[in-house]
């Protein structure tokens, strides 16, 4: 039986260090992120296997001087990818987060308020090419995002003066928590010399799924510690449907949460504001928008053909998604390791 042939694609970022002279958070409307990538390997483990960044020179491994350099991480978003999606779009889209000292005047940030991201994640055009007709698919069992727990223990060191209400073993939680939010995407294009784009697909990796993420919440965009409000209501941001007057369900509680916030998620309802009641808006109509990501053991579903001699057009992108909960101030502070590899599907071999 023919051994089976296995695209190993291994990225490793480590050093993930802060600036000692930035002081502002993550939260990732601020984009004030300053993880840097060092150590960027992508490496082939087949002779069969081939991989270019610019479909003329292939390659068994691809170092960190051959791929585009990050120079730091800023959380941004998938949000209202439909809209690239469905026009085909040869690049992903990400959304930066709203910034503003105020929002707009309105109780729904729309999508036009939204600037598309042009930094602070990974993505590059990268051509596959095989001596052998088969599909490949991603290899869970090597997809890995980890924190590293010895950098971190020594960055909650030096934070403990900056955090002193909080304990080491709670600073080294949130510093961990950052590799729960980083997301692989991968867009599927076309062969060498195609462009019909018939094969067109994109495939949202989460490794450490655990349940949905939801693309749109109440806010705490200036960090004043009170949710975002407009004319006495609570505003929502990110992407959502059927909004209307009937759809947000807002409560006088006023003052509904205390203590000190490290998210923009987690903030208090300013008194007199109303609060928006998103579980009560959601069963009302409205809806909230879901991330379409898959966790490492759906990963069979991505099948990518290939034609023996005939390279494959992908997109591979790597970002931190600002909507995941465990974007938290202190995760600009972490370090982390991230591998990632492809495999030929199970029966593969012998053409498609």
């Amino acid at each position: 039986m023919k051994k089976r042939t296995v695209l190993a694609l291994g990225i490793s970022i480590c050093t993930l260090a802060l600036s000692a002279t930035v002081l502002s958070t993550i939260a990732w409307f601020d984009g004030s992120s300053v993880l840097q990538v060092s150590n960027f390997n992508i490496t082939l483990a087949n002779k069969e296997l081939k991989i270019s960044v610019d479909n003329e020179t292939f390659k068994e491994v691809l170092t960190k001087d051959d791929l585009m350099q990050v120079d730091k991480f800023i959380p941004v978003s998938s949000m209202f990818s439909s809209s690239w999606i469905d026009s085909k779009a040869e690049k992903p889209t990400f959304k930066k987060g709203f910034l503003a000292d105020e929002p707009e005047k309105t109780y729904y940030v729309t999508e036009n308020e939204y600037a598309v991201a042009d930094k602070g994640f990974f993505s590059q055009t990268l051509y596959l090419k095989s001596d052998s007709t088969a599909y490949v698919t991603v290899d869970p069992d090597n997809i890995k995002v980890i924190s590293d727990e010895v950098k971190n223990n020594e960055v909650a060191d030096k934070l403990a003066s900056k955090y002193p209400e909080m304990s080491h073993e709670e600073i080294v939680s949130n510093l961990n928590k950052v590799k729960d939010s980083l997301r692989f995407s991968l867009l599927v294009l076309d062969d060498e010399e195609e462009h019909e784009l018939d094969d067109y697909a994109h495939y949202i990796i989460d490794p450490h799924k655990n349940g949905d993420t939801y693309l749109g919440s109440i806010l705490d965009n200036n960090l004043d510690g009170f949710y975002d409000h407009y004319d006495g209501k609570e505003v929502l941001f990110g992407e959502a449907k059927n909004v209307s007057s009937q759809t947000l369900i807002y409560k006088d509680e006023g003052a509904h949460h205390t203590g000190k916030s490290y998210s923009v998620f987690d903030a208090s309802t300013k008194q007199g504001v109303k609060h928006l009641d998103l579980e009560a808006s959601m069963k009302a109509g409205l809806d909230l928008a879901k991330e379409n990501s898959l966790s490492l053991e759906q990963t069979n579903d991505i099948q990518i053909s290939l034609t023996s001699g005939v390279s494959k057009r992908i997109v591979l992108s790597f970002y931190l998604e600002g909507w995941d909960r465990d974007n938290t101030n202190l995760a600009m502070y972490s370090h982390f390791f991230v591998d990632f590899s492809f495999k030929l599907a199970s029966g593969g071999e012998g053409g498609i």
